[in-house]
């Protein structure tokens, strides 16, 4: 929590929480599988058949402040629900950690949120999650095994 009011400060407020950060404010909520491939070309995955409601889309090695992610999109009722990005490796995890971290606190603020070391649910060493009208956004980390970040539509099922 103290490091995140830290970074507020120093990073400044926080931007539109309703909007999607680390590079994914090219993709929106409800959007479709089609829509989201023209937006980013690299996704891979099954094409949506007629009367299939549910479809993910992967891409491996997405890039987020020198970083390397696994994107997931998932869609449900064939809209954007879910996007999850989960490290790849764990060379440089610890820088990697730090700049996410920023990132996320200068786009979500960090009163509310913040990240604690301390004991939850999730047996990870670092969770925080924020809310907003739209997103729902958790953060966990596993000390030098991965760092794992989830946006969820609040309109959605799960």
């Amino acid at each position: 929590m103290i490091l995140a009011s830290l970074l507020v400060a120093v990073l400044g407020s926080p931007a539109n929480a309703d909007d999607l950060a680390l590079g994914l404010d090219k993709l929106h909520w409800g959007m479709t599988e089609r829509e989201a491939r023209r937006r980013l070309p690299a996704l891979d995955g099954n094409e949506l058949e007629p009367g299939q409601p549910d479809a993910q889309l992967m891409q491996s090695g997405y890039s987020i402040a020198g970083c390397r992610f696994t994107l997931t999109l998932d869609f449900e009722q064939a809209a954007l629900a879910e996007i999850e990005l989960e490290s790849e490796g764990t060379r440089q995890l610890q820088v990697c950690d730090k700049r996410v971290k920023a990132l996320l606190v200068r786009q979500y603020g960090g009163e509310e949120g913040g990240f604690s070391p301390a004991r939850n649910p999730h047996g990870l060493s670092e969770y925080a999650s924020w809310s907003s009208a739209q997103t729902n956004v958790t953060y966990g980390a596993l000390k030098n095994g991965f760092i794992d970040i989830t946006f969820r539509h609040r309109d959605s099922g799960r």
